[in-house]
């Protein structure tokens, strides 16, 4: 009766520990498919940011009216700033950043995926990088490719993802002042 009882308390032990194991296991495997997940959303959407980047770049822009949403830019320093239709419709010039800026503003409040542009030598002021981004910008100009990294912000974690935007002739109309080039 002893040895049944000493044999119950082992197997239960045993058994035990396999299920603490299995769920710290299943917890860690959890959690890196979750970076994983969250890495590949950020690929994709700054793959799609890229191609809407060169799209918008290789058309030098795109005049849209002037509305209390889209105010002339006043960073933008460029010839032919504003055009006017022939019905007398006010249009102004909204450059590939000035685009992304707005778009990732509307984007931001309904979505997990959120991003902006922001450099080591803005233009306007508000694209200033934070503490982790200029890190980021800075390994980026020793030759890093990407950036990504899991932060904890109110109670909450999330992934940063960066990668540097590449200078090309479209960009140099209105980054050839900050001494960018192609």
């Amino acid at each position: 009766y002893k040895d049944i009882k000493k044999i119950a308390w082992i197997t239960a032990i045993l058994w035990t520990l396999l299920v603490v194991l299995s769920v710290l296991w299943n917890i860690y495997s959890e959690k890196e498919q979750t970076i994983a997940r969250a890495n590949a959303v950020a690929r994709l959407a700054f793959s799609r940011d890229i191609e809407f980047r060169k799209w918008a770049t290789s058309h030098g822009g795109v005049y849209v009216p002037i509305t209390e949403k889209t105010r002339p830019n006043p960073y933008l320093d460029v010839p032919e700033k504003h055009a006017v239709t022939e019905k007398g419709t006010k249009l102004t010039l909204m450059n590939p950043a000035y685009m992304m800026r707005q778009i990732y503003e509307n984007i931001g409040q309904d979505s997990d995926v959120r991003g902006h542009i922001t450099s080591l030598m803005p233009i306007r002021p508000g694209n200033a990088p934070d503490p982790w981004e200029e890190a980021a910008l800075k390994r980026f100009e020793k030759g890093e490719k990407e950036a990504f990294d899991l932060q904890k912000e109110k109670d909450k974690e999330f992934a940063r993802f960066m990668r540097p935007f590449v200078v090309t002739k479209g960009c140099l109309k209105c980054h050839a002042k900050q001494g960018y080039k192609e």
